[in-house]
């Protein structure tokens, strides 16, 4: 099991994802979603 949370401004925006490889957005990150998919490995 993998989890990754990756937290570009604070502890309330963050993203958390997921064995299955989805997205949980916890908090307002849009514009951090193509950086972030962009970054992991494929």
């Amino acid at each position: 099991m993998i989890k990754v949370d990756i937290k570009p401004l604070s502890v309330n925006e963050a993203y958390t994802i997921t064995p299955s490889g989805r997205y949980i957005k916890t908090a307002k990150c849009e514009k951090y979603h193509r950086d972030l998919y962009f970054l992991l490995p494929r």
